[in-house]
């Protein structure tokens, strides 16, 4: 009987340390690496199984790595943790979870997803360690996204151009609406707006622009309407100035109003650049005046013919 008490004492240890490791590992996480199937049903490849299988190896080594990212950081920060009122509850920062015990739960998750990476391309293993990198120093995996990519396309776009172009196709049908969504949510044009601020800086910004792009590009040989176009068209701040915009409030950088203003400046200028190239294509006129060196290039030369 002694025996059998000390067995389901040992079990129920067992199974209360197996389900903080569980917490411990986050796997609500785990929802946001569906999205690595996206492009491959988009793309037509779901059709095959080995495609469709190699996917789904990426997504359990993703799992499991940014679980075991998730472990080192809360060994790492459970001391400064403890302090942190949303924080102090975790497994590891409360001391119900033994820090042994979860280091060895991060090296096997750690393991286990470098065994995946062993028998996958070698462009996943350069994935994964840009995630594993940005997990370990709290950079942004957005940011590491961004990373992993332009230095897996960069001078080898042609070989991966199925591939950019299946991305391209979920970015622009899915998370770029979904991302100017958010960013509506935010703007509070009631409190967190001041026409004076918004009308000052977007005339100011829009004429410094103008003139300055309009100084550099009479230094450059550009004249004219030529001029107007590249002073209206680089003053448009897009999509990069709203991205810069909500990174800068997110950080708390700048305030409600100057966030507004930003974001109405982006929208603002863009705007009327497209209307200002779209009257100048419905009239007929030329975006740049063709250089007579191209125009040179297109006239072929005629030859004298042989008598």
């Amino acid at each position: 009987m002694k025996a059998i008490a000390i067995a389901g004492e040992a079990l129920t240890t067992v199974s209360k340390d197996a389900v903080l490791v569980a917490r411990t590992m986050r796997p609500l996480e785990w929802i946001k690496n569906i999205f690595v199937f996206a492009p491959i049903f988009f793309s037509g490849g779901a059709e095959h199984f080995d495609k469709l299988l190699l996917v789904g190896l990426v997504f359990v080594a993703f799992c499991a790595m940014s679980s075991a990212v998730y472990i080192f950081n809360d060994i790492r920060d459970r001391d400064f943790d403890r302090t942190h009122p949303a924080k102090q509850d975790r497994p590891i920062t409360s001391g119900a979870l033994p820090v042994g015990l979860a280091g060895a739960a991060a090296a096997f998750l750690a393991i286990f997803s470098l065994i995946i990476v062993h028998f996958s391309p070698p462009l996943l293993a350069v994935l994964l360690a840009y995630c594993v990198v940005a997990g370990a120093l709290n950079v942004s995996l957005v940011f590491a996204a961004f990373l992993a990519g332009f230095a897996v396309v960069h001078k080898r776009r042609r070989l991966f151009a199925g591939s950019l172009d299946a991305i391209g196709k979920v970015s622009f049908a899915f998370f770029i609406p979904v991302y100017f969504a958010i960013v509506g949510l935010k703007l509070d044009l009631i409190r967190g707006f001041s026409l004076w601020m918004a009308a000052a800086f977007i005339l100011g910004s829009c004429l410094i622009k103008i003139l300055s792009v309009s100084f550099a590009g009479r230094l450059a040989g550009f004249r004219g309407l030529d001029l107007v176009n590249l002073a209206i068209t680089t003053n448009a701040r897009g999509g990069p100035g709203i991205v810069l915009a909500s990174v800068a409030f997110d950080a708390g950088i700048i305030s409600p109003q100057f966030y507004t203003t930003l974001i109405l400046a982006a929208v603002l200028t863009s705007q009327a650049a497209g209307a200002w190239l779209d009257y100048v294509l419905r009239k007929g006129w030329p975006l740049l005046t063709p250089s007579e060196d191209t125009q040179t290039a297109a006239v072929p030369s005629k030859e004298p013919s042989a008598a």
